[in-house]
């Protein structure tokens, strides 16, 4: 209880950036062509999956775990705490964080120009999706059920840096008057 509110603030404004990321992924998939919608129509749905997990995780922090603990109910509350290390809030973020970078590998290719712009979209999603889940695994067969915060820290790092410079990047593709490319099929 002594770490309440101060350890949950940052859950506030993560909530919020979360749900931003939804809607920058559907941004994405309306911008994408034809042929490469259903790919980002797949970083879509991994994306609205990863935010439904996250919040639901930060949710349950925020309206059980504080009460709780404020209110001293703290029988049975330690499997849900986020200060756990083999709890259901690491393993929720752990889940969270993995559907994040498999998003970012699917909405990749909706950056198809040649511009030097697309192909670093391109490039920076895929490399930053692929070896998010790559740590997961390798972390996993390393450290076993020693896991514990090891691939939370290493996951929430690389996601809120792709972020960070995926959004510079994107500023500049979407001011480039990018507008839904519509193909029109051959014959």
């Amino acid at each position: 209880a002594a770490f309440v509110p101060r350890d949950y603030l940052w859950m506030y404004p993560a909530t919020v950036l979360l749900m931003l990321f939804v809607a920058l992924a559907v941004v994405i998939h309306t911008h994408a062509t034809v042929s490469r919608r259903v790919f980002t129509a797949t970083g879509v749905a991994f994306a609205t999956i990863a935010v439904t997990v996250l919040v639901l995780d930060y949710a349950i922090q925020l309206m059980v775990m504080q009460p709780s603990l404020l209110a001293g109910q703290t029988e049975g509350l330690s499997v849900f705490s986020q200060y756990n290390p083999h709890g259901v809030f690491i393993a929720m973020e752990n889940v969270g964080y993995v559907a994040m970078a498999v998003a970012f590998v699917f909405l990749a290719p909706a950056f198809a120009d040649h511009s030097r712009l697309d192909r670093s979209l391109r490039w920076f999603l895929t490399v930053a999706g692929g070896l998010t889940v790559l740590l997961l695994v390798v972390m996993a067969i390393g450290f076993g059920a020693d896991l514990e915060y090891r691939f939370e820290v290493a996951a929430i790092s690389i996601t809120w840096i792709t972020l960070t410079v995926a959004a510079a990047l994107l500023s500049a593709w979407m001011r480039r008057g990018t507008s839904p490319r519509v193909q029109v099929p051959s014959r």
